[in-house]
């Protein structure tokens, strides 16, 4: 994740990681990186979780029109392009 700011990254991951919900491992090609793998247990959670949480993106989309859908996207992908130059 280039671009993101490794105190955010790091305060979203810790709480997981004493939760036993992820782990870190050390990029094999590149030293330089963290890789960042779910666990047996933060699988099971994802699978729990997903599909709620889909319920709530869909009917939280509901409000708003397919064009509006898409300008949606085009705007948060300008923003997330911004965020990775910076």
């Amino acid at each position: 994740m280039q671009g993101m700011n490794f105190s955010f990254i790091q305060g979203c991951h810790d709480p997981m990681e004493t939760r036993k919900l992820v782990q870190r491992k050390q990029d094999k090609e590149d030293s330089r990186f963290m890789r960042v793998y779910l666990t047996k247990t933060g699988k099971k959670s994802y699978e729990q979780a997903w599909p709620s949480a889909h319920d709530i993106m869909t009917r939280a989309m509901e409000v708003i029109s397919e064009e509006e859908r898409t300008q949606l996207c085009d705007v948060l992908t300008r923003i997330d392009d911004h965020m990775q130059k910076s």
